[in-house]
């Protein structure tokens, strides 16, 4: 019924029928994440979450979302299968959720299976943007230590990596699969079967799903669980290595593939995965609770590798406008909110001249 027909106002309408159609949509999407195999199946499966996708990004459906115990089935899925110990689904791990029949078993390699990760994570990220009550549950941390104490021997190093104490939740997922460079246990064995650029798209899709997130609960996100402040230096560290090559490397193209920003995979990965983590230092220390953020990125050093991206490619070379304009305004968001803790460090790290270099160029 319509608003003139005494049915309610028109927001209540439309949010009733958003959870109608969420509650229709998640359950045939649990079904064929269970049953798909064939590639029909795995694009209904797609297209059914792609529509969910949409519905979630409001406030009513999030919510009905939670409370169906749908969000619990994008948890469990999203984890799948690489990091199952890491991600909480309504107080179990996912992978005791996946045993209650929440999520998949296991999801497949091919491009389908890329994409439905790739769905998943946003629209997870979609959920927690629109309801706090879903943000809550994406970003609970697990209680126990990933990996558990069956794992290999690389545990102790996947254990470090998520902060040592419990698993950091989706947010540590996204992490892990946003880090540069070889990826790390326990998603190094899930992306080694993948190709080239899945793997790309995966990291694309973790740090757009961070961007979106980690301001949320900036808190959570540079908390010792979930390992934040250490993957973010971690990340800039080693662009900064990466930055000498892969300016070397789009220096030796035509003249007008460099001028147009072009250049080989290595030199425009490099500069679109030094971008991210700096638009989220930026994002992190703007609004409420910027202080205790720069002052946590601080304390980690953060400055420092800030520094040396922008002067990658050192002599001859400079890094593209793009990237040291990122550089700028992650130091400026920083010293802003973080005060004189912060602007001590920039001093000590020769941060002024490289900002007075900055005013020649």
């Amino acid at each position: 019924p319509g608003p003139s027909s005494g049915g309610g106002s028109a927001e209540t309408v439309s949010g009733s029928a958003g959870r109608l159609l969420v509650a229709e949509l998640g359950g045939l999407f649990t079904r064929l994440l269970h049953s798909a195999v064939h590639r029909q199946g795995k694009e209904l499966r797609n297209d059914t979450l792609a529509a969910l996708q949409h519905l979630l990004a409001f406030q009513p459906c999030a919510a009905a979302a939670h409370a169906l115990g749908l969000l619990g089935s994008l948890l469990a899925a999203a984890a799948s299968p690489e990091a199952p110990h890491l991600v909480v689904v309504d107080g179990l791990e996912a992978a005791q959720a996946a045993d209650a029949g929440l999520g998949p078993q296991a999801l497949g390699r091919d491009v389908l299976d890329v994409e439905l990760k790739l769905m998943l994570w946003s629209a997870v990220a979609s959920a927690a943007e629109a309801d706090h009550g879903c943000l809550d549950v994406v970003t609970a941390a697990a209680d126990r230590a990933w990996p558990p104490a069956s794992s290999s021997s690389s545990s102790s190093n996947a254990s470090s990596i998520v902060g040592g104490g419990g698993g950091g939740g989706f947010l540590s997922l996204l992490l892990l699969h946003a880090e540069p460079g070889p990826a790390q246990p326990p998603v190094a064995e899930h992306v080694a079967q993948l190709a080239p650029e899945h793997r790309a798209m995966l990291r694309r899709a973790a740090w757009s799903a961070l961007l979106r997130v980690a301001p949320l609960t900036k808190e959570r996100v540079l908390s010792g669980a979930c390992g934040g402040a250490a993957a973010l230096y971690r990340c800039l560290e080693a662009n900064a290595c990466a930055g000498a090559a892969a300016l070397a490397e789009a220096q030796q193209q035509p003249f007008g593939r460099l001028a147009s920003g072009g250049g080989t995979g290595r030199s425009s990965g490099w500069h679109e995965c030094t971008e991210a983590p700096m638009r989220l230092i930026t994002r992190l220390c703007t609004g409420s609770g910027a202080a205790d953020a720069a002052r946590a990125l601080a304390k980690r050093g953060i400055v420092t590798p800030l520094l040396r991206v922008r002067a990658a490619g050192g002599g001859s070379g400079r890094a593209p406008e793009g990237v040291r304009q990122a550089v700028l305004l992650a130091l400026s968001a920083v010293c802003e909110a973080g005060g004189e803790q912060c602007l001590k460090l920039l001093r000590g790290s020769k941060g002024v001249a490289a900002l007075v270099e900055e005013l020649n160029w």
